[in-house]
């Protein structure tokens, strides 16, 4: 199941508010139907709308290893993770334009959502993994 906003969707939401852009609701709709995100409200999803609407493409694998296999910098990501509630957003979009617009979706709006000790170290995690020595 894709989480992708069709193109039309996407174009709107880069110069209208997300709540007068009727693909953002049907996007709501399909993600508050994912376990884990049920409870989210409808007004959380639909402020993460333009930032999900970025992305042109899904990636299977979590942010932070999204991030170490696309070769983002180490400060760049230092930086992602030094950031409070108040930035993350903005913080995110700079990451998914650095990972060419593709990126997991689902990962992407937990992330936005529950950013916190949790979050911040699922990222770290994921990005200095002890197998990305083995790639390197």
């Amino acid at each position: 199941m894709t989480l992708l906003m069709d193109s039309k969707t996407r174009a709107q939401l880069k110069r209208m508010d997300p709540w007068e852009v009727r693909g953002a609701y049907l996007w709501v709709r399909h993600i508050k139907e994912i376990t884990g995100l049920e409870l989210v409200t409808e007004a959380q999803l639909m402020s993460l709308s333009p930032l999900v609407a970025q992305v042109r493409s899904e990636r299977n694998e979590t942010l932070g290893t999204s991030l170490r296999k696309c070769n983002v910098s180490e400060s760049r990501v230092r930086r992602l993770l030094a950031s409070d509630r108040s930035d993350i957003d903005e913080q995110l979009a700079k990451v998914v334009r650095l990972l060419n617009r593709e990126v997991n979706i689902y990962d992407l709006v937990s992330t936005a959502i529950f950013w916190g000790d949790h979050r911040r170290r699922a990222v770290a995690r994921d990005y200095f993994a002890l197998d990305s020595l083995d790639e390197a």
